[in-house]
């Protein structure tokens, strides 16, 4: 008994230290009232005062940067000729609309959850950054909540 509980509480440590470190870390951005986690390698800051928000990027490519803002007026992203558009339901029931550029060298993104108006995930990434964050974009974006 003496050699089992001290083997038991190291696994019971274990499991709880594993616990908490999990894959990522969740993030608040209180100036525009939303949450969302962050998958291990991606870092952010809050942005305050014109576009209150969070800023996001791949720890190992900040030039990968995105923003996630809440304008306070109209915003439409999509004037002009040549974009594409797309949706898709996150896992928490919310329509999200991609729109992107084609044609051109980079992939201008804008991240745009239906009902929620004003609330946009956007920046400018190269093609391949686009391929290479695709996936961890699409998982951030399926984690935010909004105020209530």
């Amino acid at each position: 008994m003496k050699r089992i509980l001290p083997l038991l509480l190291a696994v019971l440590l274990l499991l709880v230290l594993s616990a908490c470190a999990g894959d990522g870390v969740w993030v608040e951005a209180p100036e525009i009232g939303v949450r969302l986690f962050l998958p291990h390698g991606w870092s952010w800051e809050e942005q305050s005062g014109y576009r209150p928000g969070l800023r996001l990027w791949p720890d190992d490519d900040p030039a990968a940067d995105l923003e996630l803002i809440r304008w306070h007026s109209d915003y439409n992203p999509s004037c002009g000729t040549g974009y594409r558009h797309g949706s898709r339901v996150t896992s928490a029931g919310e329509t999200l609309f991609l729109q992107w550029e084609k044609g051109s060298r980079k992939v201008w993104l804008n991240l745009e959850w239906n009902g929620r108006r004003n609330f946009h995930l956007t920046g400018t990434l190269t093609h391949e950054q686009w391929e290479r964050y695709q996936a961890d974009l699409l998982r951030i974006a399926d984690t935010v909540t909004f105020p209530t």
